[in-house]
């Protein structure tokens, strides 16, 4: 029993050695036993990219804003006579064009022909009177020269009938009948002075009376012409209001005449681009582009700023701008209202590069060289719609990354798939 007991102490003792002995054997077999693993090759990745060609240049964008056609010129025609309607010209329609001096309406000339044939008698009347009062007054005057010659005559005689009498030659009465009769002569001479300068205020009367016959005259035949109401100046009729047989009176509209040759187009600048643009020079003067998008064709004119708004707008915060149109293709069929977009030029950059808005990496584009990339540091200078303008030391023709890559850098192996124009 003794020999059982010393087996179980010393099994106690050296089993667990064993099999720790037995497991590391084991674990060396295994690791003497296991297949060699070909060892897999790392490759770096190649991005396809797309690149354009950087160019530097001297570059003056436009700025595009979109406006509409308003009339540079427009007028209510208002008869300046009333009366009935006898006619209308063959343009007298809505849209209808016109040229100046056209017929628009015709007002019936019956009491505006008399009134030139009433008024023109009554002149003629008093010229007549006139001429009549001119003899008379050339009457007259030879009469006053008569009677101060005979006046003279007897104021001689009493001078001789004086010195007679004081010799006692002549009788007192001689004496008195002379001066009797000078007295006569001299009352006759004031009587006629005083015709005459009555006669001198009839003819200022009668001449005043003409004058006014005459202004009286004018306005007569001054009213038969405007019976007929013409087109000031060559254009387009709108708000038709009257037809044949309408009576009409001062105040009445006739209908609204648009200058064909003076249409504007007028549109909105915010601040921030009417700044731009007074960076580029004086804005009065400066030509524009307007294109008119009329289904699928587009109509380009040519038109000149001439003026801007008088005040700012509050509801856009931008100013209004004013362009005269002056040229460009089927200049007749614009019309006020119509939806245009207008290009003007702004300020000019010099030494700057016009890139697509995907080739900005944070401060940084990235130059394509031998299938690399190379980070170049650049400033922004401005926004371009989906373009952008920068300055950098990027040397012309260099090829510029525009494909978004995340964590673009420098080194980053590259090939071109594809540049763009």
């Amino acid at each position: 029993m003794r020999w059982r007991a010393w087996i179980k102490k010393w099994t106690r003792r050296f089993l667990p050695v064993v099999v720790l002995g037995l497991g590391v054997v084991a674990f060396l077999v295994l690791v003497s036993t296991k297949p060699e693993l070909a060892q897999r090759e790392v490759t770096e990745k190649v991005w396809p990219v797309r690149t354009v060609a950087g160019t530097v240049e001297t570059l003056q964008p436009k700025l595009r804003f979109f406006g509409e056609i308003v009339a540079g010129r427009e007028v209510e025609l208002r008869p300046l006579v009333s009366g009935s309607v006898i006619e209308v010209g063959p343009a007298f329609q809505d849209g209808g064009r016109v040229s100046k001096g056209d017929l628009l309406v015709a007002i019936d000339p019956f009491d505006y022909d008399a009134a030139v044939a009433e008024t023109t008698a009554d002149l003629a009347e008093a010229r007549a009177r006139l001429r009549e009062l001119e003899a008379e007054g050339q009457a007259a005057a030879a009469m006053l020269e008569q009677e101060i010659t005979a006046e003279t005559l007897h104021e001689r005689d009493l001078n001789r009938f004086k010195s007679l009498n004081a010799r006692g030659a002549a009788s007192t009465k001689a004496f008195d009948d002379a001066r009797m009769a000078l007295l006569t002569a001299s009352e006759q001479v004031i009587e006629r002075r005083f015709a005459i300068e009555r006669l001198d205020a009839s003819l200022a009367r009668q001449r005043a009376v003409i004058q006014k016959l005459q202004v009286k005259a004018e306005r007569a035949g001054r009213d038969l012409e405007q019976t007929r109401l013409t087109a000031p100046f060559a254009g387009y009729l709108t708000d038709i209001g009257t037809e044949v047989g309408k009576r009409l009176s001062q105040n009445d509209r006739v209908a609204r005449l648009i200058d064909s040759r003076r249409l504007e187009v007028r549109f909105t600048v915010g601040m921030r681009q009417f700044g731009e643009l007074l960076q580029g020079g004086d804005l009065i003067g400066r030509t524009a582009e307007v294109t008119w998008h009329l289904r699928d064709q587009a109509h380009r004119y040519t038109a000149t700023v001439t003026r801007t708004g008088s005040e700012i707008d509050a509801a856009s915060g931008g100013i209004a701008v004013f362009a005269t149109v002056e040229s460009g293709e089927s200049l007749d069929l614009l019309r006020p209202g119509a939806f245009v977009e207008i290009a003007l030029p702004g300020p000019r950059y010099e030494a700057v590069t016009r890139l697509p808005e995907t080739a900005w990496f944070d401060g940084r584009i990235m130059i394509v060289a031998d299938g690399r990339l190379q980070a170049r540091p650049a400033d922004l200078v401005r926004h371009l719609g989906n373009d952008i303008l920068i300055r950098s030391d990027l040397k012309g023709g260099e090829a510029v990354l525009v494909t978004p890559i995340p964590g673009a850098d420098t080194g980053l192996s590259v090939t071109i798939v594809g540049e763009d124009g």
